[in-house]
């Protein structure tokens, strides 16, 4: 291991080292200019960003197939752990990928007769150095998505310079599939013996040269090294384990270890209430045994949705930036032709994004191993993707494919005058040499240091719009990251819910951290203002772990946790981010799309939802007070008995406050068992400072009050008001809930189809109302649903002579007073998404949908219909006989009636004559 101080002063050879360099140094620097506060307090801490924390030059014997012996070096480097264990991949380097400026230096040093030690160690030490910028591009990454790890690299370098015929020559260790299997499971071995990798240590996942093949080959080696060390948590596996070691004659290339372990994982997930696990699948990421659903697409997928958020927010800023979390995305791909320079993995599959979306991929490059050269091809009538993904399956590469030409100069690819051009090769492949003649309006690097940075400042100077590695590969870290959590709950997730976790993840990044806050209000350009934005995590963390204990208390952020199943919360929270005081406030929206809708749960689930929820934002707070050192991890971790005590004494602040923006949480929910458990937090919702309002108004006032079917039926809102002398009507509106989600997140493909359906939910809301409210005078109207706030200006404009109270409003005064009390202490606002995605179909939500969607019912039927959605469930599932929601493909109510529901490939006409 080598120390950070024998970095200092060091001379640098490798450029893609320096030009990271050079990238922290312009991202630093903007920092000094946009925020001189934040720069003065942590100033000192930005030089550390360039000395790695630790470094390994391990040697490693391998035989090849044939016998023959091969020293290898292997290079592991940890760049900053500040937020977490090292994550990084693993590279198996040959030197034609090193670049023109490595050979003019070796030529350099071959012509001097330098001895071939000191090639030797030139060579190490130039690969040494492009794995340690690949490291600082990987914290980079995680740091910008709020990942709780530190950036890594592992790289082994296939090069060999020798002596032939008195000549001096860098020969490439060309390896077969299996060697490199073999190899890689070594130093899975050889890394864990040396307690450098492990799940809660160093964690590789597949990079240049490597796949998820070679990923479960190093995870055999890793648990082989486990078996060995006796270091596996559970001793039924460690057990099982064993007797395959003692048996082993020669180690296999049958992943024994690795499928033992998975295997075991399933047998112990049932029952499912053991909560058993094997964590140490974690320490590899993108295995095919044990992995993650979709792991092999989740970077080509991130990287083309990134690219549509990018030309969206280029095209059409104003609509981008109003769009809300959850919400459907608009394809601004559509047409938009495309080169692709690299067409391995990361490439072949955004291949297919892009030509999903409608965009026109019209040439592609990679890399031919077996003529050792780079093949492009054009055609630009648009290629036909999936036919050159069969041709390269069958024939092994591009070359040859009858559906494009092939350019005579393959790097002229990069000079068509196209609309985005997707790097997916090696690093450094937009230079200072090449970048004046690129064309293409969006240049997208989907490979580690894509762009150097002179090319990158050719690139801004041109009017081009970039994006960079640590904002567009970020879909594979993350996908890392959420396989780490996979493997540790041993749980399982659906490829939709990984793929809508992660695009999830990204947006609320971009969106609320980059574009808001950088782009826009700093007029930073994108990559450089996600280097800040990572560069600011990464220093403020280390800057409070380096904070004497006695200042502690004043590095916390307050915490607010906004929790609803979508919408009411998304409004609840863009409220708060507009009017909270400037302070150092991290606001963490809670948004259960799985248990979407709230208001037709019974009051054991509503318990049993919300108080997930709020252990999910409970163990969200711990691990950002962790960063303060040792005494909030002992804090936090003590019980809640304790807690209590520590709270009365002063120790621990209430510094948490959890937020109900969800009026069936607030009435259904047990207070009293939530204030035990979490003794530390404040709840509040909006039904209090709700009451509290309708107390102040005239004793003539007739109160109103429209709400979810749980909310209604709790009937705290009618019994309270009815208590304090108001004339008080209360009455469930199930559509509602369910038809203001429609109305914010429905995409239409005209304007027409838009107005048509504007109409419809402008239609049902009148006849949901016009009877509650003509009929009764009521003089004011309670929208006890904050869902119901999106459906304001329609209800305005339909009784106008009402009054409207809104929950929203109220639930946000009852932030503002808590905040109000509290001394905030200086810093920046935050704002996070947690958003627990459905996994599957729910039938309440299909039934409401389908109501309200229906062409066949008019808008008094719906009404009817919607308040009955109890009765029709309970029908559907008695005469369906089983079928789950999942099961069923369509539903159609041709009547109030009737309803043809399809599933399994059947249909079947319900009769609904018996509703009540």
């Amino acid at each position: 291991m080598n120390s950070s101080l024998l970095f200092r002063n060091r001379k640098i050879k490798n450029p893609l080292l320096k030009n990271v360099h050079n990238r922290l140094d312009e991202a630093i620097e903007v920092i000094r200019e946009k925020d001189p506060v934040f720069y003065k307090n942590c100033h000192k801490l930005f030089p550390v960003l360039k000395t790695p924390e630790h470094v390994w030059k391990i040697p490693l014997e391998f035989y090849t197939d044939g016998g023959v012996k091969l020293v290898l070096r292997i290079t592991v480097v940890f760049h900053n752990l500040a937020l977490g264990p090292p994550k990084g991949g693993i590279l198996l380097i040959p030197p034609h990928i090193l670049g023109d400026g490595f050979f003019e230096l070796f030529d350099q040093l071959r012509k001097q007769k330098t001895s071939l030690d000191e090639i030797r160690e030139f060579c190490f030490e130039w690969v040494s150095e492009g794995i340690e910028a690949l490291s600082i591009v990987t914290t980079l990454k995680l740091a910008l998505y709020s990942l709780p790890l530190g950036g890594g690299m592992c790289g082994i370098f296939l090069g060999k310079p020798e002596y032939d015929r008195g000549e001096l020559f860098l020969k490439s260790i060309d390896l077969t599939n299996n060697e490199k299997r073999r190899l890689v499971r070594e130093v899975g071995y050889l890394l864990t013996k040396e307690g450098i990798m492990g799940y809660d240590a160093y964690s590789p996942g597949p990079d240049i040269g490597t796949d998820g093949a070679m990923m479960d080959s190093i995870a055999d080696g890793h648990f082989r090294a486990l078996t060995e060390m006796e270091k596996i948590r559970e001793k039924g596996l460690l057990e099982k384990l064993k007797s395959i070691r003692d048996a082993e004659i020669v180690w296999t290339v049958d992943l024994p270890y690795l499928k033992t372990a998975a295997a075991f994982a399933k047998e112990i997930k049932i029952p499912a209430e053991a909560k058993r696990s094997v964590p140490e699948l974690g320490a590899v990421t993108f295995k095919t045994h044990g992995g993650l659903a979709g792991r092999g697409e989740a970077t080509a997928f991130a990287a083309v949705e990134i690219t549509n958020i990018l030309v969206w927010h280029n095209e059409d800023p104003k609509d981008y930036l109003k769009v809300r979390i959850g919400r459907e995305r608009k394809n601004y791909l559509a047409e938009k032709t495309v080169v692709i320079h690299g067409f391995d993995n990361i490439g072949l599959n955004a291949s297919q994004f892009f030509s999903r979306k409608g965009a026109k991929v019209v040439a592609v490059s990679e890399y031919e191993r077996r003529e050792k050269k780079l093949v492009a091809v054009y055609n630009y009538e648009g290629i036909d993707v999936d036919a050159l993904i069969r041709h390269k399956e069958t024939c092994g590469g591009i070359y040859g494919f009858r559906g494009a030409s092939v350019y005579a100069e393959p790097y002229q690819l990069l000079n068509e005058k196209v609309d985005i051009v997707f790097l997916a090769a090696i690093e450094n492949q937009i230079h200072d040499h090449n970048a004046e003649s690129i064309q293409a309006r969006y240049v997208i690097s989907a490979a580690n240091a894509g762009i150097s940075q002179e090319g990158y400042h050719i690139l801004i100077k041109k009017g081009k719009i970039v994006a960079r590695d640590s904002i567009v590969k970020s879909g594979g870290i993350i996908a890392s990251y959420l396989e780490k959590i996979q493997n540790a709950q041993n749980d399982y997730w659906e490829k939709e819910y990984v793929f809508k976790d992660i695009i999830s993840r990204i947006e609320n990044v971009l969106k609320n951290n980059v574009f808001k806050n950088l782009v826009e209000k700093h007029s930073i350009d994108l990559s450089v203002a996600g280097d800040v934005a990572a560069i600011k995590r990464i220093t403020s963390t280390m800057e409070a772990k380096n904070a004497p204990q006695k200042k502690m208390k004043d590095k916390k952020p307050l915490i607010i946790g906004i929790f609803d199943s979508g919408q009411g919360g998304i409004i609840v929270t863009e409220k708060l981010n507009r009017i909270l005081p400037v302070g150092n406030i991290k606001l963490l929206l809670f948004t259960d799309k799985a248990n979407f809708p709230f208001g037709q749960k019974s009051k054991e689930e509503i318990n049993d939802i919300t108080f997930r929820a709020v252990h999910e934002i409970n163990e969200r707070c711990k691990t950002m007070h962790q960063s303060n050192g040792f005494f909030y991890r002992f804090i936090y971790n003590t019980p809640y008995f304790l807690k209590t005590v520590f709270i009365w004494l002063g120790i621990i602040p209430r510094d948490v406050i959890v937020c109900f923006a969800c009026n069936t949480v607030d009435t259904m929910v047990n207070h009293k068992k939530l204030r035990i458990r979490f003794p530390h937090m404040q709840f509040i919702g909006p039904v209090k400072k709700t009451l509290l309002k309708i107390n102040a108004l005239p004793k003539d006032a007739r109160i109103g009050i429209i709400g979810t079917v749980g909310t209604i039926k709790s009937g705290i809102y009618e019994k309270r008001i009815r208590e304090a002398g108001y004339h008080v009507l209360a009455k469930p509106t199930p559509l509602l809930a369910v038809l203001s989600e429609m109305l914010y997140k429905k995409s239409f493909d005209t304007e027409e189809k838009q107005k048509e359906f504007y109409k419809t939910a402008r239609d049902l809301i009148y006849v949901n109302l016009k009877e509650f409210i003509k009929k009764n005078t009521i003089s004011h109207l309670c929208l006890a649903c904050t869902h119901y706030d999106y459906l304001k200006s329609t209800l305005k404009d339909l009784f106008g002579e009402v009054e409207f109270i809104s929950t929203v409003e109220t639930v946000i005064e009852e932030v503002q007073d808590i905040i109000n009390q509290i001394p905030l202490q200086m810093g920046e606002r935050e704002l996070e998404f947690i958003k627990r995605a459905r996994k599957g179909k729910d039938l309440d939500r299909l039934i409401l949908e389908d109501i309200i969607s229906s062409q066949n019912l008019s808008p008094e039927e719906k009404v009817k219909l919607g308040d009955r959605e109890d009765q029709i469930k309970n029908i559907l599932q008695n005469k369906l006989e089983g079928i789950t929601a999942d099961e069923i493909e369509e539903m159609k109510f041709f009547d109030s009636n009737s309803v043809k529901v399809k599933y399994n490939g059947k249909e079947r006409l319900v009769s609904l004559f018996h509703l009540q």
